[in-house]
């Protein structure tokens, strides 16, 4: 009576994950929006800033203690902590309407980032005290595909939101934040403890932990290649983001295609999650470095002139990037040993989100000085660059490729 149950019990994970993404993504959208309105676009900029600062520098600071507590504690303490913070903000604007909204964003925003920072790492190393290692790429396309559903669904939400309530979305958008946050809460506490190791190594804590994780992914003759693939990513595909739209400037094309696009990428990404839950045993036997070259390639399709080429090409390269990211966790978490998963899965996802602004950074001015076609070799030709290097660099060490 209790083996489907338990089967069924990792999955509640994802709900969980699931729920409070769709939440904090409609109020990440009204937020933006109530911002502007309040203090403008420059307003906009500073709470993005705060939170983007507060996500790097708690994903640091987790490398020093995550693998010390028990994750499922964890995850408890980040959703009911969420919850109030949300909750509180926004009883605080309905019970009085002359606050600072600007003020209440940076709060919130900080709030939400510090937990989004940690429940990551957190939630992706409580994964295999759950699930077999046989089974981890079939879970984590699970995990994936609804990650990627709830970035379709959180941005309507939040649409719905402002069509309905207008100005006073603001303080809604906090309560259904708050909501979410409760109902992962709710969906987390059947999910089994997962109490943290005994150091086998005293000398361990003597050695700075944040270089003690760097140090184990750069010893890994599999993992070394896959995390600076990663990387390599999500610094060069923020390009993307200004590709589309210079595209539909120049093609002439009307604004609804950028949602749409939007709207494909996403598609993409979804199915490619599907695919790789049927094709999880063939995921195993491959190098996920080895997809940078396909992806490098797909966005050469950008180079057609029409505005369907590039939204093909773009749904193709969210696609490989999906499979990607499915993969080095899911080796991740085969790999490295559990104690200490969480701080490694804390450096690479904290190194991933400081590399993608300042991506965002270096191709937004790149996308102002030269064409969009030399935009697209650029991105292309440096993925296949950053390949071959890993590729030389795991033979001189002796590893695979």
């Amino acid at each position: 009576m209790t083996i489907g149950p338990r089967k069924l019990r990792p999955y509640w994970l994802i709900g969980a994950t699931t729920f409070s993404r769709i939440g904090t993504l409609a109020y990440t959208i009204v937020m933006t929006w109530a911002v502007s309105k309040a203090g403008g676009n420059n307003s906009v900029g500073w709470v993005n800033a705060a939170a983007g600062f507060t996500i790097v520098l708690v994903g640091i600071s987790a490398a020093f203690w995550l693998d010390k507590f028990d994750k499922r504690t964890l995850l408890l303490l980040l959703d009911a902590s969420a919850a109030v913070v949300c909750l509180a903000a926004g009883a605080v604007l309905l019970l009085a309407p002359m606050s600072s909204v600007v003020f209440t964003g940076m709060v919130v925003a900080v709030v939400t980032s510090a937990v989004a920072s940690l429940y990551s790492p957190a939630s992706r190393a409580l994964i295999p005290s759950m699930v077999p290692t046989e089974g981890l790429e079939r879970y984590n396309s699970v995990y994936t595909g609804f990650s990627e559903t709830s970035r379709a669904a959180g941005p309507g939400l939040g649409a719905l939101l402002l069509a309905v309530g207008g100005s006073e979305a603001f303080p809604l958008s906090l309560i259904i934040n708050s909501i979410s946050f409760i109902i992962s809460f709710l969906l987390t506490l059947p999910l089994p403890p997962d109490p943290p190791p005994h150091q086998t190594n005293k000398h361990e804590h003597k050695e700075h932990a944040f270089f003690q994780s760097v140090r184990t992914v750069t010893k890994h003759a599999i993992l070394r290649g896959e995390v600076l693939g990663a990387l390599s990513i999500n610094f060069l595909l923020p390009s993307n983001t200004f590709i589309l739209p210079n595209r539909i400037a120049e093609t002439g094309a009307k604004a609804s295609m950028f949602g749409l696009a939007n709207f494909f990428e996403a598609a993409g990404a979804v199915t490619a999650a599907l695919t790789a839950a049927i094709i999880a045993v063939r995921l195993r036997r491959i190098r996920t470095n080895q997809l940078m070259a396909p992806i490098a390639l797909a966005l050469l399709l950008c180079l057609t002139a029409g505005i369907w080429a590039t939204i093909i090409s773009l749904t193709i390269v969210t696609a490989l990037v999906t499979v990607y990211n499915i993969s080095l966790f899911s080796q991740l978490q085969r790999e490295i040993p559990r104690e200490k998963m969480g701080r490694v899965i804390a450096v690479v996802t904290t190194s991933s989100a400081a590399l993608m602004p300042l991506g965002n950074l270096v191709f937004s001015k790149l996308s102002t000085t030269i064409p969009t076609h030399m935009l697209i070799w650029v991105t292309s030709i440096t993925l296949l660059a950053a390949r071959l290097v890993i590729t030389i660099g795991n033979r001189k060490r002796g590893g695979s490729v």
